[in-house]
């Protein structure tokens, strides 16, 4: 191929938002989003066997921030590594790069892409259990050709503005693929792909492993695991407690229920089974016996919390800025594609080591379940962790952020609310405007919505030094006890501090906050109330620009707080003390 191409390609896939809204389970989620990372590989790979550069998207381990030289082409792996976890990583967007022999006629390039999309949709159909003239049918590419005169010094953005304007115009299927609507059969009985079971055979170490053990009455270990349910997600910090408790619970329960557990690999792959902890009987048995402390092995660790999942949605800020930087240079694109994709890799790991199980982490874009607190850690330290990730592994001018959109949701809320709840509150935070001191930004947040099980629910928003704050004051693992006493009394103190105001300095809210907190058994807290104070004041100095209603000081004030004694436990077991 000659050193400059005649014609950039932009290739876009969908329905992808309208498919992962329709799914109603934790396995369903994951199997819409990895229908889509499967259909982006394997465009990257029918762009490759026709001739063409591809410099987006790039697979993990290819490049570095330092790297001097293109690497080699090479096809993304047939299966995807052990290290993802069996998260997509191939977002919705491949760029590419083409040397017609013939000059670049519209017909000659019109037959070059017809032969990219049919190959790809051709091997991502071959691992589906049937519905190829669907899924032809079904799936949105929508692409661009820019000849090369016409590119303009920010490439990636003009393929991003051309392929934009032809997501406007969806495509429709057919009646005869509306009536067959083999997506709602993959959803519903994933199993039988050969997509997912690869997906999930990638997933060997992941934290949730072994939970599936329990799952059949013969004991037979199945050749690929269950997507966990929220509940598993939920108490997974027991499972990391006490992994044999665990297991026992869950054999027992199924084993004295009517739930039908898989005996064989083909009763799996049949989809006539599920995960026991989805079933509601199952579920109502496993949290009576937890609520009314009849194991023993967690009698000292079962929290509210316990019940709650997590969906988290991170996006990237201020890339634009990034990609324009980029200009036409391939190795620079391929070095920030590259980037990407180490970061994903990284995510990934980072989200299981913290109880987390990733759906999707593609370019900027993360979504993924997580348990409230798994061990000494929060979902906030994970994020926190995720974001140290993210400046390790990507190294660009200028330096981007992330924002996240967290949802705490009763294990009885539906999963498609709480995920759409989720996705609200990540663009809550990507409109976030904030100020501290003569600093002013924008974005960079994290904007969180706790969801109890009537529906009912508060929100609020934090940036990024107000999160270690946050985190600071958790890790003295504060009781609840003492934390909603801080809290009544601040609600107390309201009129005195409306009074001082502007005027209102953390040196004279601790003289206030200490005449209130004077009793012996205070000295005992003494670190966690001046850290308390802290946050109190790194609130008010945030919240004071906060233009939404919701996010009002006093609003936020409070919503943090109470979040912060959700997450901490009951009572401390005598071995934190320790």
């Amino acid at each position: 191929m000659s050193t400059l191409p005649t014609h950039y390609l932009g290739i876009s896939t969908g329905p992808v938002v309208d498919t992962i809204l329709s799914a109603r389970k934790t396995r369903e989620l994951w199997t819409a989003s990895y229908l889509f990372s499967t259909l982006m590989r394997e465009l990257v790979r029918a762009a490759l066997n026709n001739g063409l550069e591809v410099w987006s998207p790039t697979s993990p381990g290819v490049y570095t921030a330092q790297s001097t030289s293109l690497a080699p082409a090479a096809a993304p792996p047939e299966v995807p590594s052990s290290s993802l976890f069996g998260a997509g990583i191939y977002h919705d967007r491949l760029y590419a790069a083409y040397t017609a022999p013939g000059g670049g006629s519209p017909e000659e390039l019109q037959t070059k892409f017809v032969a990219i999309r049919d190959e790809a949709i051709k091997a991502t159909t071959d691992q589906l259990a049937g519905g190829a003239a669907f899924f032809k049918d079904f799936f949105r590419i929508a692409h661009v050709w820019l000849p090369q005169g016409n590119a303009s010094a920010n490439l990636l953005g003009d393929l991003n503005g051309l392929l934009d304007t032809q997501e406007l115009f969806p495509a429709l299927l057919s009646p005869d693929n509306l009536k067959q609507n083999a997506l709602v059969d993959l959803l519903e009985k994933p199993y039988r792909a050969t997509m997912v079971q690869r997906g999930l055979a990638a997933n060997a170490q992941n934290t949730y492993n072994e939970i599936s053990a329990a799952h059949t009455r013969s004991g037979v270990r199945l050749l690929f695991d269950f997507f966990p349910s929220t509940a598993q997600i939920a108490s997974v910090d027991l499972y990391h407690k006490n992994d044999a408790a665990y297991q026992a619970l869950q054999t027992d329960i199924v084993g004295t229920s009517e739930f039908k557990a898989p005996e064989s690999q083909e009763e799996l792959t049949d989809g006539s089974t599920d995960d026991p902890l989805s079933d509601n009987a199952v579920l109502q048995e496993f949290y009576r016996r937890l609520d009314n402390k009849e194991v023993p092995a967690f009698r000292d660790h079962f929290q509210d919390f316990h019940k709650y999942f997590c969906i988290v949605h991170a996006d990237g800020d201020h890339f634009g800025q990034v990609i324009e930087g980029l200009g036409n240079d391939r190795l620079a694109i391929e070095r920030f594609s590259g980037q990407l994709a180490n970061f994903a890799a990284a995510a990934a790991t980072v989200i299981n080591d913290h109880g987390g199980r990733a759906i999707y982490i593609g370019g900027d874009d993360l979504l993924f379940f997580a348990p409230v607190a798994y061990g000494t850690k929060t979902v906030f330290d994970l994020i926190n962790a995720i974001d140290d990730t993210f400046k390790e592994a990507c190294s660009f001018t200028p330096q981007p952020s992330l924002s996240y959109g967290v949802t705490l949701s009763h294990y009885k809320y539906p999963l498609f609310e709480a995920k759409s709840d989720s996705y609200a509150a990540l663009e809550r935070a990507k409109s976030f405007k904030w100020k501290r001191g003569e600093t002013k930004g924008a974005k960079d947040a994290i904007a969180f919505r706790f969801i109890r099980h009537s529906g009912s629910f508060f929100t609020g928003v934090m940036d990024k030094p107000l999160l270690q704050k946050f985190l600071e004051v958790r890790t003295l693992r504060t009781e609840q006890d003492f934390l909603s006493s801080f809290t009544f009394k601040l609600q107390e103190l309201e009129p005195l501090i409306d009074a001082l105001g502007a005027s209102l300095t953390e040196e004279r809210l601790q003289n206030i906050i200490n005449n209130f907190f004077d009793e012996p058994i205070h000295g005992q807290n003494r670190a966690a109330l001046n850290k308390l104070i802290e946050l109190y004041t790194c609130i008010n100095e945030l919240s004071g620009s906060l233009d939404d209603p919701d996010f009002a000081p006093r609003r936020n004030t409070y919503a943090i707080l109470r979040l912060m004694t959700f997450t901490l436990p009951k009572t401390t077991p005598a071995h934190v003390l320790a």
